[in-house]
């Protein structure tokens, strides 16, 4: 069973790295299905890259995310899910 989860996981891997042209550089301390590393030091959580397929979400709007988080540490954190409900950090403010 846990070789048949990490295919899927792999996939879904694949499929972003294709619909988002970045590239997948591995995982963080080797833990599948947890924090993936992307090109440009970016680290996305697995569960959000699942939610950026699920959903439909236009190309690049996960990393407008995950900048925008880094850009307004300050403030609270806003999740994946809830960005693309269209909470956004200029709301917060």
């Amino acid at each position: 069973m846990k070789e048949q989860l990490e295919q899927a996981i792999n996939s879904y891997i694949l499929e972003f790295v294709m619909k988002q042209d970045t590239v997948f550089l591995g995982w963080v301390g080797d833990e599948i299905g947890e924090t993936a590393e992307f090109y440009g030091d970016v680290y996305l959580d697995f569960m959000d890259v699942k939610r950026d397929l699920d959903n439909n979400a236009p190309k690049g709007l996960i990393f407008q995310w995950y900048d925008e988080s880094k850009e307004f540490d300050l403030l609270p954190r806003i999740n994946y899910r809830s960005y693309l409900m269209g909470l956004r950090y200029e709301i917060l403010q």
